[in-house]
Formats: structure tokens, C-alpha cells, sequence
């Protein structure tokens, strides 16, 4: 057993580690965080706990980034143990508009691997989350399908059940699940897509209209769903593109994320900090 005192020290030395930037190769192992810091299962409690402080009390100064450094670690430990805690801060940090556990979580939930499949699943078919925490979730199972091909079915099967719903006003989730389903490749999958543009569920600025889906998995398609998505604008109305390539489609993908995110969040930082100062005032 690790003694307490050195796993602390560890922990904090994680936690003042610094700028997490310019990092993004971290989910391939480098930085190492498990053989730079000596970390072990026993360390996980604590890891995870410094993890969720990003939605507790973000400080503005360099141990920002500690539960970056924290999370990014339980992806590297494979520590299932996490996966639930994280999920679980998703919405506050949706309404806080932060953009850090976009860009990683489904890093660190891939990583993770099998195990994960179970409790994403189970977030992703929640309704009372948030809708891009539900898309992360998403994402998160794809990447479990990237990184151990044994769950590439499992995976598929459960993005396509989630789609075939036809959640109306979920125009961005039914997006980006057509948007995974594209990463993995998932022919068997096109009927439900197609059905799912057929019910006109689908924001096709994230992953574009049935046209560019169907030519990018190269089915014919059974004729029941028009090329382009009646009531949606297109991806080069919305964002100005003469190009709709895959990756322009990518590129608007991430831009129409962070321009709703940023929107959203605007006026909750704004509340929050007039919430906090009144916090602080002697009463």
C-alpha cells in the first residue's frame, strides 16, 4: 500500500503541474502522467476528486488546470471507477460553457475502454441531460470503438437505437450521432439514418444532409428521405463554405460547438459572478 503522505504529495504535485495546453497528444501517452507520477489504482479516489473540482471552485491562476491533468490520468489508469463522476459534472460544466471537457472526455472514456460501454449508454439515453453532454457520451462510445475493435457492434447498435428515437428539438444530438456513426464507418447503420432525416430530426450543419451521408458511407438509400433537410440551413449558408467536404464538415461541426456553447454560457458566467460577490460581502 502506497503511504498516504507520498500519494499526497503526488496528487498535489499533479495539481500545480500547470498549463495543460499544447498537450493534445496525451491520450497516445505522452505526457505519461501514470510513469511520471507513479500513479496506481490507489491513487484513483484522490484523482478523482481533484478531477471534479473544475466544476467546485475553478480558481483563476495556474492550478486551473489540475483537474485536466487529474482526468486525463484516470484515462490513463483505465480506472472505470471515474466514469460515472465524470458524467456526472457534464451539465454544470455545459452551463458554465467550458470548453475543456469537449475537446477531452471522450479521450479519457475511450481510453478507459469496455467497461465504460454500460454507464455512457446509460447517460446517453437520458433525458433530462444536456444535450452536448449527451453527445459526449456519444462520443465517448465511439471512441471505445476506435481504440478495441471487439466493441465496434455493441457500440453501433446503441448509437443507432439512440437515433432511431427521433428526438424532435434534438437536432444537434441526432447530428452528431449520425457524426460517429460516419467515424465508424457503419453501413449497417443507413436505413435508421435515413429514416431519421426522413423525420427531418436531424441538424444536418453537423454532419451534413443525407446527400453527403449517404455518398460518404456510399449507399444508395431507400428513397424515403429527401437529399437536404427541409427547414435547416445548409452548412455554407450557416458558415459561409463553398466547400462541403468531410472536412469542412468537421470544421463546422467544431465551430457551430463552440458558437452555441459560448452563447450559452455568456450570460450564466455573467450570474455567477455576480452570485460570488455577493457571496463574499460581509453580511
Amino acid at each position: 500500500m502506497a503511504d498516504q503522505s507520498t500519494a499526497e504529495l503526488l496528487i498535489e504535485a499533479l495539481r500545480i503541474r500547470g498549463d495543460a495546453r499544447g498537450t493534445g497528444r496525451w491520450h497516445e501517452g505522452d505526457p505519461n502522467y501514470v510513469a511520471v507520477y507513479s500513479l496506481t489504482s490507489e491513487h484513483i479516489p484522490a484523482l478523482i476528486s481533484l478531477a471534479t473540482q473544475w466544476v467546485v471552485a475553478p480558481p483563476e491562476n495556474e492550478v486551473v488546470y489540475g483537474p485536466v491533468h487529474a482526468w486525463r490520468a484516470l484515462g490513463q489508469l483505465r480506472a472505470i471507477e471515474a466514469v460515472q463522476p465524470l458524467l456526472d459534472i457534464q451539465d454544470e460544466l455545459d452551463e458554465l460553457g467550458d470548453d475543456w471537457y469537449l475537446e477531452e472526455f471522450h479521450h479519457v472514456f475511450g481510453l478507459i475502454g469496455p467497461p465504460a460501454i454500460e454507464p455512457l449508454a446509460a447517460f446517453l439515453s437520458e433525458d433530462s441531460r444536456g444535450e452536448f453532454p449527451r453527445a459526449k457520451a456519444a462520443n465517448g462510445l465511439r471512441e471505445i470503438a476506435c481504440h478495441f475493435q471487439e466493441s465496434r457492434g455493441q457500440v453501433v447498435a446503441l448509437l443507432t437505437a439512440e437515433l432511431s428515437r427521433h428526438q424532435t428539438d434534438l437536432g444537434n444530438l441526432n447530428g452528431f450521432l449520425v457524426g460517429d456513426l460516419l467515424e465508424l464507418r457503419a453501413v449497417e447503420s443507413a436505413e435508421m439514418i435515413e429514416r431519421a432525416f426522413a423525420a427531418n430530426v436531424i441538424d444536418p450543419t453537423v454532419a451534413g444532409d443525407w446527400s453527403d451521408v449517404r455518398r460518404e458511407l456510399g449507399v444508395p438509400g431507400l428513397g424515403i428521405a429527401p437529399d437536404h433537410s427541409a427547414g435547416w440551413p445548409s452548412i455554407g449558408e450557416r458558415f459561409g463554405l463553398a466547400d462541403t467536404s468531410a472536412e469542412q464538415r468537421r470544421l463546422a461541426r467544431e465551430r457551430k460547438r463552440q458558437h452555441d456553447a459560448r452563447r450559452r454560457a455568456k450570460a450564466k458566467r455573467k450570474q455567477q459572478k455576480k452570485d460570488r460577490r455577493q457571496s463574499q460581502k460581509p453580511h
